[in-house]
C-alpha cells in the first residue's frame, strides 16, 4: 500500500475574519483528497468548502480555490476556482482554473488570508 501524501497549511495572517475551527499559526492537514477553500454559503444547496473563511465580508468566494494532490506530478497543486479578488502564490496572482504545483514553504494568499504550505 502506497504511503499517503502528507502536507499542511499553517495560518500566517488573516486581516479580517478567521478560519472556522482553527487559530492563527495552527496547522491544517492536507491529504490526497481535494480541499476547497472559501466562505460558507447562505444557500442550503451550495457546496460547503472544506476550509471555511468566516467573517471576511465576502472578500473570498464560496469556492475560492482548490488544493489537490496530483498523482501524475506527485505533488500538491493549487487552482483558483471562482475567485473575484484573486488567489496568490508567493505574491503572484494565479491564472483562473490553471493548476500550479506547490513547494515546501510556498505562501498562498486568498484575498486577506495568507497561509504557508509545508510538507512532512
Amino acid at each position: 500500500m502506497a504511503e499517503k501524501a502528507k502536507a499542511f497549511l499553517r495560518i500566517e495572517k488573516l486581516a479580517t475574519g478567521k478560519i472556522e475551527g482553527h487559530e492563527m499559526w495552527q496547522e491544517i492537514p492536507l491529504e490526497d483528497a481535494a480541499v476547497i477553500i472559501g466562505r460558507p454559503s447562505r444557500s442550503p444547496d451550495a457546496i460547503s468548502p472544506d476550509i471555511k473563511v468566516i467573517g471576511d465580508d465576502y472578500v473570498t468566494r464560496v469556492e475560492h480555490a482548490e488544493i489537490f494532490f496530483s498523482s501524475n506530478g506527485h505533488c500538491f497543486m493549487i487552482r483558483d476556482t471562482k475567485s473575484r479578488n484573486g488567489t496568490f502564490l508567493n505574491e503572484e496572482i494565479l491564472e483562473k482554473n490553471k493548476p500550479y504545483s506547490l513547494k515546501d514553504r510556498d505562501i498562498i494568499g486568498l484575498a486577506k488570508l495568507m497561509v504557508t504550505c509545508e510538507f512532512n
